[in-house]
């Protein structure tokens, strides 16, 4: 087969857009017993070969020997044990990363490919999987192309978070997990040390406060940051690396400034279609990533698992399907990806710096990327100090279903706030239930001032406790800075006159007591039932921000919402007619909130409640 074109990408900004003459017989895909070895004519003590890379783009034979046929591996697949011999590498380093889907032969006829082994092995022993089960992956592809949906193998968010968006933090400790495993940046363990050969994440460019960052918003994520980067033209010698059995495969998920990768190796060719790993990615079914070549630099060995130091070459198509017993795509296939653009600027050092990164279109991986893409760039300079600002503005857009503006300030926090906004915003509109909505891009814009700026309240001070419809409550409010001199800020609340008389609590608060009290309050605001729905709810949720002093006061005068509709005014009857009527659209009690929003010069903290009194004029 030849390409009409080939997009070169050495940062994997670019993705190929190939076209192949003719259409493909499925029966290529179909086991050929001439072709192929099935595992029940092989036997203990065989002697045969596998194919890898060790270096540069070099695919190179070592010998193999059959050690014993593992029926019911897991329900309804089989596998079988091999031993590597005789070969330097694999006495050194044993059990390889990047070595998953390395293609073994019996009586010259592809047997499966390499896909697991053990943590601390003392022996090159590895499990294969069958290549009749690989083989039969394409199918996931075909329903792709017959448009026939099949949900991904992965449920990451409850559909009760849409119940909550108003929340003062949406996402649970649980939710945050769910996306850190769905990201798929740690390979499983089986059982007693077993593993697939982990086809890990590898990233370059992050450096340790960024992954202790990202790691403290998603518990769980492992990064390797073993992947290199950069021109490698010179080592090519415009021989550049192909698709074939044995080559390595790079799944790039981030490309440009920063890089992450999956790496491992193709098993079969089959003209267009590939077939790689011997294993899930993360078992996401149906899927669309890029499909690169790969160069290795060398190999690593360790005492626990050693792994292949390369990176992505070209982006020759797309990986279309990941299931436990493969990863399946086609050459020439084109990947629409997302692309990031972050400007960070470091105000004590007057210094501006821009990264352009491209990320993986996927629900799966759109939190963490999405993440990675703007909290790298802010810690590009190392670790902020314990007492620093961050300001900063994103806009992720999600095309038709509309964008959403993340406006903020942060402070004596690092990069947490910024992070946890970005994967809430991310993963709420990504994961709806009701669609698939793609991120078509990411804008940011980070401005980091090394000082605190935190005005924490110590006391409020009212011009009176006794009002009257019409009247403005001020407040005036002390507040202490950590090594700085105490400042007092000012707010005020204006009474509407409506209001009816009586005792109430006035709150005085930050952000995180005001979405509180609103949720608790007025929950029908924090309803969707579509993505469109997300998109406005958290823009309206977005508005609120660190840099402002809340008043609020909850009235005893009772409303229904159906859904997010608010109906205030009903009559006592009417309303306990309609709370009492079963209905699919959720119709929810909430209190009328009185509030105003008081910008100021500070992260304001803390919350204080007062008792004030409303008469009749």
């Amino acid at each position: 087969m030849k390409f009409s074109q080939l997009f070169i990408a050495v940062c994997l900004c670019l993705v190929a857009s190939s076209a192949f003459s003719g259409d493909i017989s499925l029966e290529k895909l179909e086991f050929d017993s001439t072709k192929y070895i099935d595992i029940d004519e092989l036997h203990r003590g065989m002697i045969g070969y596998g194919l890898t890379v060790f270096e540069g783009a070099k695919v190179e034979k070592f010998k193999v020997e059959v050690i014993s046929i593992i029926s019911n591996k897991s329900a309804g697949r089989n596998a079988f044990l091999i031993k590597v011999k005789d070969n330097e590498v694999f006495d050194i380093a044993r059990g390889v990363q990047g070595c998953s889907g390395s293609p073994v032969f019996f009586d010259d006829r592809l047997a499966g490919a390499m896909s697991f082994g053990w943590n601390f092995q003392k022996e090159p022993l590895y499990g294969v999987t069958p290549i009749k089960q690989m083989l039969n992956v394409h199918k996931r592809v075909l329903a792709k192309d017959n448009k026939t949906e099949v949900a991904n193998g992965v449920k990451i968010l409850d559909e009760k978070v849409y119940n909550r968006l108003l929340a003062p933090q949406i996402l649970s400790k649980n939710d945050l997990e769910s996306i850190a495993r769905a990201s798929g940046f740690s390979a499983p363990v089986v059982t007693d040390g077993m593993t697939t050969l982990p086809v890990m994440v590898s990233f370059s460019g992050l450096n340790n406060a960024a992954t202790s960052q990202i790691n403290e918003i998603l518990p769980g994520f492992k990064a390797n940051v073993s992947n290199f980067t950069g021109n490698i033209d010179h080592l090519l010698e415009n021989d550049r690396p192909k698709i074939e059995r044995g080559s390595s495969l790079v799944i790039p998920i981030v490309s440009g400034d920063y890089n992450a990768a999956a790496l491992g190796t193709v098993t079969e060719v089959i003209d267009d279609w590939v077939f790689a790993f011997g294993h899930a990615f993360n078992g996401t079914g149906q899927c669309n990533w890029p499909l690169a070549t790969g160069y290795i630099h060398t190999f690593m060995s360790s005492t626990s698992m050693s792994f292949k130091l390369g990176q992505a070459v070209d982006v020759v198509g797309a990986v279309e399907a990941d299931e436990v017993q493969a990863i399946c795509g086609r050459l020439g296939k084109k990947v629409d990806t997302c692309k990031a653009h972050t400007v960070v600027e470091y105000s004590d050092v007057d210094e501006t710096v821009e990264f352009n990164m491209n990320l993986v279109n996927d629900e799966m991986f759109v939190s963490s990327t999405s993440m990675i893409s703007v909290v790298a760039p802010t810690l590009y300079r190392g670790d902020l100090p314990d007492l620093c600002t961050l300001e900063y503005d994103v806009v992720l857009d999600f095309g038709k279903y509309g964008i959403v503006n993340i406006s903020d300030i942060s402070s004596d926090s690092s990069t947490f706030d910024l992070s946890l906004d970005i994967v809430q915003g991310t993963s709420l509109v990504a994961n709806s239930p009701w669609d698939k909505p793609l991120l078509q891009s990411v804008e940011s814009k980070v401005r980091v001032k090394n000082q605190t700026s935190v005005a924490e309240l110590d006391k409020v001070s009212l011009n009176n406790t006794v009002f009257y419809p019409g009247d403005t409550i001020k407040a005036d409010i002390d507040c202490y800075q950590y090594r700085l001199p105490n400042v007092s800020l000012k707010a005020e609340l204006v009474l509407p006159g409506d209001i009816p008389p009586g005792e109430y609590q006035l709150g005085i608060g930050n952000k995180r007591a005001y979405l509180a009290n609103l949720t608790r309050c007025q929950p029908q605001k924090g309803f969707a039932d579509t993505t469109e729905k997300i998109v406005k709810v958290l823009n309206e949720r977005n508005q609120y921000r660190q840099d402002k002093i809340y008043m609020f006061i909850v009235t005893n005068e009772p409303g229904l919402a159906v859904e997010d509709e608010s109906l205030p005014a009903l009559p006592a009857g009417k309303a306990m007619l309609l709370a009492g009527k079963s209905s699919e659209r959720p119709i929810t009690a909430y209190s009328r909130m009185i509030d105003s929003i008081t910008p100021c010069d500070y992260v304001f903290i803390g919350s204080s409640n007062m008792k004030i009194e409303i008469r009749d004029k």
